[in-house]
């Protein structure tokens, strides 16, 4: 009876779940059962594959890919402010005319005809081309996108003169009849022959021809100069000096003048040659192994029967 009993309640219970097999006698088919279906990977698309020998080009952050204009506007008002200083301490006109925004101020702005002003050659022709450079530095410095661009063919580097180009003009306009202008402070215009618009178009235009040329200079002789000379006066005069525009641009952004956004300082700069080659600076590195050694060893040595010290 009670094997009865017993037999009963096994057979009741639920058959135990099989073993795993052993891994290691899995058969090849019976692994591939396992591998989940799924297709393979596409190949790229000609659009999707990299060029290796494609110059790689970096990606400017979203924080350095806009204008600061704040450091443009307040690097602006400084020069405007050292101009119409300027103006106010050397011309008795200016001072005479007086200042401000009302009847004076429309005439000046509503005789404007013609193209000579009365200036002489270098105001015109040097001066306010050096002056259309200096604000076009101002704008380009605070270009984060172009401000790195060295003088070549490069897109970037057009692009970045053109902005700084278009940014001139619009100071120009200011100076002659803004708020804070030539029309404003002094009412020069207004009486002849003060009338012209040589200023409008020069200040940009040949603005833009003085920053090229400093830049060729920059490259072709102020480069050159620094990869031979390590003497820190001699590179601080030729990047001052060959460079005004941006000298006085750099010391109105609160910079020293011979600062450059392109490369490194007077004191660290090291340069490359023509090949682009980088040229070390100081003293020259030399190995740590010679290229060959000389030693000498002693010890005793017996001939017959004497004994002798060599070397």
């Amino acid at each position: 009876m009670l094997a009865t009993v017993l037999v009963a309640l096994l057979s009741s219970l639920p058959a135990p779940p099989p073993l795993p097999a052993d891994p290691q006698s899995r058969t090849v088919p019976d692994v591939l059962k396992a591998v989940p279906n799924t297709p393979p990977d596409p190949l790229p698309s000609a659009a999707d594959r990299v060029d290796p020998a494609a110059p790689i080009n970096p990606v400017a952050s979203p924080e350095e890919s806009g204008v600061e204009w704040s450091k443009v506007s307040s690097s602006a008002i400084r020069f405007l402010g050292v101009m119409h200083a300027f103006r106010w301490a050397t011309e008795p006109g200016t001072r005479a005319g007086g200042f401000g925004l009302g009847k004076a101020y429309r005439e000046s702005v509503s005789s404007l005809h013609g193209w000579d002003d009365g200036d002489p050659f270098y105001v015109n022709y040097v001066g306010h081309p050096m002056q259309g450079a200096v604000a076009g530095r101002l704008f380009l410095m605070n270009d984060p996108l172009y401000r790195k661009a060295e003088f070549g063919r490069s897109a970037d580097y057009w692009k970045g003169k053109l902005r700084a180009t278009a940014f001139a003009w619009a100071f120009s306009e200011q100076f002659e009849t803004g708020p804070l202008s030539e029309a404003s402070i002094g009412h020069i215009q207004r009486v002849p022959p003060q009338v012209g618009f040589v200023d409008h178009i020069v200040t940009p235009v040949v603005g833009m021809a003085w920053m090229l040329g400093e830049d060729a200079l920059d490259e072709y002789a102020v480069k050159p100069i620094e990869r031979r000379v390590q003497n820190k006066y001699v590179r601080m005069f030729v990047r001052s000096g060959l460079n005004p525009a941006r000298s006085f641009a750099n010391v109105l952004s609160g910079r020293v003048p011979w600062a450059r956004d392109s490369r490194a300082g007077i004191l660290t700069y090291t340069g490359t040659d023509p090949t682009g080659t980088p040229v070390s600076r100081g003293r020259a590195e030399y190995p740590s192994v010679a290229p060959f050694e000389v030693s000498a060893t002693s010890g005793w040595r017996q001939f017959a029967l004497s004994s002798t010290l060599g070397s």
